[in-house]
């Protein structure tokens, strides 16, 4: 049973490091791209 919780508890922590990793690269290639923040300028403004 122990396990099973070790084995949960090392697969949501790779999810959310994912999810990090992904939302970091999407907000390097928003800051990288003109267009999108003058498209979104209080997305820039709140960071």
């Amino acid at each position: 049973m122990k396990s099973i919780v070790t084995f949960f508890g090392i697969l949501n922590n790779e999810i959310y490091r994912n999810i990090f990793r992904n939302f970091q690269l999407r907000s390097f290639i928003v800051s990288r791209q003109p267009s999108a923040v003058s498209r979104q300028p209080s997305a820039l403004a709140n960071g």
